[in-house]
């Protein structure tokens, strides 16, 4: 109702005022006042709100990655490809999810420039699980789970760090480390069905110590 009140009174420069005044409590003010510049395609005002807004939201909260990628839209009708390609970075600051850090491989001149920044900017994040405010969801953080952390760093091509998540048991079966690979190898020789053993049974069986496999 108070939105509504604004608009009636001041029109939507009265909206972005009050977003000015409130953005450290409703920062979705500016992306309310850029839907409603959407209404009659006022691209540059878009994109002159959400230049203002990424400069004052804090980059933790996940909203301003919403208002980040409505200015990136606006900021491709108007071709203002160097703007787009910040938006962009800036929506993956603020919420790094994979989606957002794919965008930015979307030409190889955004990649480049910002894809590139991407496994550095991981540095700094926020761990734990996200967590939806009750009172206000406008301030949710950029919180980056252990999946999701570790999924982009595959995507970042951190490989090592990937592959060391991987090779830690302790999240699932719980096995010690010198246990895996006999009990891998164990695992097999129970599946094997054949009466009669093949090379690669023997072999595995062997490996274990297990040499009376005939």
């Amino acid at each position: 109702m108070l939105k509504e009140a604004v608009l009636y009174r001041e029109g939507i420069e009265g909206l972005v005022k009050m977003a000015n005044d409130n953005y450290k409590v409703h920062p979705s003010l500016y992306l309310e006042a850029m839907n409603e510049y959407d209404k009659n395609y006022g691209y540059s005002q878009i994109e002159k709100i959400g230049e203002n807004a990424i400069e004052k939201i804090d980059s933790k909260l996940t909203i301003r990655s919403k208002i980040a990628l409505k200015a990136a839209c606006a900021s491709s009708y108007l071709n203002h490809t160097e703007k787009l390609m910040l938006f962009c970075w800036e929506s993956f600051r603020s919420d790094s999810t994979v989606r957002n850090l794919l965008r930015l491989f979307a030409t190889r001149e955004m990649a480049e420039q910002y894809g590139i920044r991407a496994e550095k900017a991981l540095a700094s994040r926020i761990k734990g699980n996200p967590v939806t405010s009750i009172r206000n969801s406008e301030l949710n953080q950029n919180i980056i789970n252990n999946y999701t952390y570790n999924e982009l760093n595959f995507y970042t091509g951190n490989f090592k760090a990937v592959k060391a998540v991987s090779k830690n048991p302790s999240g699932s079966l719980g096995w010690s480390n010198c246990f895996v690979g006999e009990g891998i190898c164990l695992f097999l020789l129970y599946l094997f069905e054949d009466a009669v053993p093949s090379k690669a049974a023997k072999a595995v069986a062997n490996s274990i110590g297990f040499s009376g496999l005939q």
